[in-house]
């Protein structure tokens, strides 16, 4: 868990960049390259759907909040096409527990009572509405209530994923305050 790794002091936001090797075979030169949105997206979510990876421009953000009690994961994603981006996020909503559980540390029940799956021990998963802030947001909690996942498009221009409220209310305040003192 990448969460386990990073070592900063509290109330601290760090930035996690994720690369792949390179091989020149012309060179036999190894180097690396950071991970754009896209294949960044296909590696952390296989089951999400293709229209997903292709609603996001380049940048993006992947990163760890730090407070007194809490170490959380984030993703920040910048929408070129909206209307893909949410209609995409509403259907991975399915799957987006079991993907993003290795980073994200979000295995385990959910309150969905109905059947599950014996194959996978992910449920599939009941996100809820609710609203952060002035902010629509989509949550899913464990069978103890407790948030385990969160995303808010926050506006047309970005979305975040996270696993707890806190984090997702650092990340929106950070967010606010850089645009207001453009």
């Amino acid at each position: 868990k990448a969460k386990d790794y990073v070592d900063a002091t509290e109330d601290t936001i760090e930035n996690i960049r994720v690369f792949k090797q390179t091989h020149d075979k012309k060179d036999s030169a190894f180097g690396e390259q950071e991970l754009a949105t896209q294949p960044l997206l296909e590696t952390l979510a296989p089951n999400a759907p293709e229209a997903l990876a292709r609603s996001f421009g380049e940048t993006h953000m992947l990163g760890l909040y730090i407070s007194d009690n809490h170490r959380d994961m984030f993703l920040i994603l910048k929408p070129t096409f909206y209307e893909n981006a949410f209609a995409s996020m509403l259907d991975w909503e399915k799957n987006m527990q079991e993907d993003l559980s290795p980073l994200f540390d979000v295995a385990g029940d959910n309150t969905n009572t109905g059947t599950t799956s014996t194959s996978t021990p992910f449920s599939r998963n009941l996100f809820e509405d609710k609203v952060i802030k002035n902010k629509d947001t989509r949550i899913l909690k464990n069978k103890n209530g407790e948030t385990i996942l969160l995303y808010s498009f926050v506006d047309r221009n970005t979305l975040i994923i996270t696993s707890s409220k806190a984090s997702f209310l650092e990340i929106f305040k950070r967010i606010s305050v850089k645009r207001i003192s453009r």
